[in-house]
């Protein structure tokens, strides 16, 4: 049965002491005990005379020692009890006992007694051991606090050269941190003030994202500690919350959950934060400096893995990225080369390999004048170099003419590459492959000049005009020395302006009828010089296609003067040969009819007739 407990001496001074529970089966021994504890301003926080009581009453009260008596009454020995106290409260237990057996002080020691104390117990012993048992009890809390963090860091610290996710990696830390040390929440925020927690782990969550709601709510004039770690950039604590001012907007809520003691650390590497860690315990006091201390290195080492995932993952970006330009850039069927300021390559595409029939490996480093050049059709790669250099640019035509190949000729442009302060670094040209295009470029040149000097060279003139508009488009020297106008003067009129007036409507037309149908009978009109004189022509027309994709009407006009001035001497002398004609008829005539007269002489005369006469 439990004994009353003795009051204190008045007058005795009350300052922050140990709650102690006294195991006894002695009530005189345990008065006496319980008298020299509140003489040294410790609480007794029960007495128990058996051992089954004893491990009851550590259940339900918040004890820092044990004085256990070794023989009690009862179905617990006082060893067996302080074992299971050990076991299930670790805490220090002061062995109280008359006795000196060797065989019992073993068994005892099983338990890890913190002392001894002989009966009677003298005040001097008791204080000393008393003192002793809670220094030597907080020292072993704390080692046991500081090993289960080193444990913790530990682990983390393997877990960092395993993970490459850094949100995995916060998540499993909060974790291991949680079961490792035994904290009641572990969260981690990356934000640079107290948002919602990236990773978290243990109870309390709804207490973590309520207070962070809170306190950025509008009107909210409170920071919590892992805002203050944020801002401060130093390690933030609240050892009671029930005593802390601080916590005055959120003490009730924390209080109800069990949340007794906060500590917040910045995560920090290389002077930037990375975020924040904080931990919420069930006991005040929990935090001392040694722990805050391992706190912030872990936090550090947090802080330098999530900046190493990061370093990492934007190297992979950028090789990934790297990857897909050079893809994209040899996929391209322009030639691409990048040079130092003097030219020598530092990269090229697969399109200036195949080009140049040589390998990436063996163009990097060399100049590009070995690319060859022809100062006859383009610049020279000197010149390129030179210009780029000196105006930050070059566009024009250039033609290679690499060793054993086919000499090819490339439209190129090239820039000067510069860094963000503007200083140069090299050059770049993209080149477009231009050899068919300037073959085809040549051959349509050498075809128009052909068909120009057939043009100009025709005898005959030569009138293109427009089909809906009937304006003149062209016309060559013949059309201009026919109509005694200049070819500028020619081109821009209508073409029935080249008729004389009374005939222009039905040039019209004939124009719109030849557009509509075109035949290849040629008809004759006249023509209208500038000098007002009429000149018959014969005209020949047909319709094309212009490159732009307008209907063109081509009239060759051949001068038919002289074949009319030919017709009408033809003419004339038919005439006359037909006015001959009557007239030798006409005469024919008379002398037929002499004839006959002569032939009826002869007859009347008996003479042979002289004229066969029908």
């Amino acid at each position: 049965m439990s004994s009353p407990l003795p009051e204190p001496s008045a007058g005795a001074p009350r300052p922050k002491s140990a709650r102690i529970l006294i195991v006894e089966d002695d009530a005189l021994v345990a008065a006496h005990l319980g008298q020299l504890l509140l003489e040294m301003h410790h609480e007794v926080a029960g007495v128990a005379a058996r051992g089954e009581d004893a491990v009851a009453l550590a259940k339900t009260e918040a004890l820092d020692l044990v004085l256990m008596d070794i023989r009690l009454r009862g179905a617990l020995s006082g060893i067996e009890a302080a074992a299971q106290i050990r076991q299930d409260h670790d805490l220090p237990i002061i062995f109280l006992t008359a006795h000196t057996d060797p065989e019992m002080v073993a068994q005892a020691e099983s338990t890890q007694p913190y002392a001894y104390l002989a009966k009677p117990v003298r005040e001097q012993e008791l204080r000393a051991s008393v003192r002793m048992a809670l220094h030597k009890s907080e020292l072993d809390r704390r080692l046991r606090r500081l090993n289960q963090i080193l444990r913790a860091v530990r682990s983390i610290n393997q877990l960092v050269r395993q993970q490459k996710d850094p949100a995995r990696l916060l998540q499993l830390a909060c974790e291991i941190l949680l079961q490792t040390r035994g904290y009641e929440t572990v969260w981690i925020a990356g934000s640079a003030s107290e948002a919602s927690p990236s990773a978290r782990a243990g109870r309390g969550q709804d207490f973590v994202e309520w207070r962070t709601t809170t306190a950025a709510a509008p009107g909210a004039h409170w920071l919590p500690p892992a805002a203050r770690a944020l801002e401060t950039r130093q390690p933030s604590l609240i050892q009671d919350v029930a005593t802390a001012a601080e916590a005055g907007p959120w003490r009730e809520a924390a209080l109800q959950r069990g949340l007794v003691a906060e500590a917040s650390v910045p995560m920090l590497h290389a002077e930037r934060c990375y975020g924040v860690l904080s931990v919420l315990a069930s006991q005040p006091q929990t935090f001392d400096p040694d722990e805050v201390e391992l706190l912030g290195d872990l936090a550090a080492d947090l802080a330098f893995a999530v900046h190493s995932l990061r370093a990492e993952t934007r190297r992979h970006q950028a090789e990934e990225q790297t990857r897909y330009q050079a893809m994209l850039l040899d996929q391209i069927r322009d030639t691409i080369t990048a040079t130092d300021l003097d030219g020598r390559v530092t990269y090229v595409n697969e399109a200036q390999c195949a080009a140049l029939h040589r390998f990436r490996e063996e163009l990097i480093g060399t100049s590009v004048e070995l690319f060859g050049d022809d100062p006859r059709q383009g610049a020279t790669q000197r010149e390129i170099i030179e210009t780029t250099r000196s105006v930050g640019e070059w566009q024009g035509v250039v033609v290679n003419r690499p060793a054993g190949g086919q000499e090819y000729v490339l439209n190129l442009r090239t820039t000067l590459l510069r860094d963000a302060t503007g200083r140069p670094l090299g050059m770049c040209g993209v080149g477009t492959d231009v050899t068919e295009h300037r073959r085809a470029e040549l051959a349509l040149q050498a075809a128009h000049e052909r068909l120009t000097s057939i043009f100009e060279g025709a005898r005959d003139a030569i009138i293109i005009a427009d089909v809906r508009t009937g304006i003149i488009l062209e016309a060559n020297s013949a059309a201009a020395r026919l109509l005694r106008r200049s070819k500028e003067e020619l081109i821009g009129l209508h073409q029935t302006q080249v008729h004389p007036p009374d005939l222009r409507e039905m040039s019209r037309q004939r124009f719109q009828a030849r557009a509509q149908q075109p035949s290849p009978t040629p008809v004759e009109e006249e023509i209208w010089t500038a000098e007002g004189q009429r000149i018959p022509v014969e005209i020949s027309a047909s319709t094309i296609t212009l490159a732009d994709g307008r209907r063109a009407m081509v009239g060759l006009f051949r001068d038919i003067t002289e074949r009319k001035r030919a017709a009408q001497q033809t003419q004339a002398q038919l005439e006359e040969l037909q006015r001959w004609h009557r007239t030798m008829r006409g005469q024919e005539d008379q002398l037929a009819e002499l004839k006959r007269e002569v032939n009826a002489l002869c007859r009347r005369l008996g003479e042979p007739v002289p004229y066969p006469i029908p």
